[in-house]
């Protein structure tokens, strides 16, 4: 302060005004592009939670219908066996009849 009041300025503008405005815009620049950062990284990971839950629900829609098509599938070959169990005759032809009655599971020698 003793240099400011010693010294005269003879213009408006002096080099320490220049470097205070200088840091200023840094710092309003670096505050700017923190915010807009913040705000990308907060909506990409509010989205993506949304995008997550949108792909699940849909592999669970696609295997509840597979349990579904696998269900009817299994009551009808349970149902054909009963039958052919009780000595009804089956729809089924002769070389599947065989194949469900005397099928070894994989893997079984």
């Amino acid at each position: 302060m003793d240099v400011l009041a010693e010294c005269e300025v003879t213009h408006e503008f002096s080099g320490a005004m220049a470097v205070s405005i200088f840091f200023l815009a840094v710092f309003v620049a670096l505050l700017v592009g923190d915010a807009l950062l913040t705000r990308t990284a907060l909506t990409r990971t509010l989205t993506r939670n949304e995008r997550q839950e949108r792909q699940k629900r849909e592999r669970l829609d696609f295997l509840d219908g597979e349990i579904t098509k696998r269900s009817a599938e299994l009551r009808s070959i349970d149902r054909a066996m009963s039958d052919l169990a009780r000595g009804q005759k089956t729809g089924l032809s002769l070389d599947r009849g065989l194949r469900l009655t005397s099928g070894r599971p994989k893997g079984v020698v």
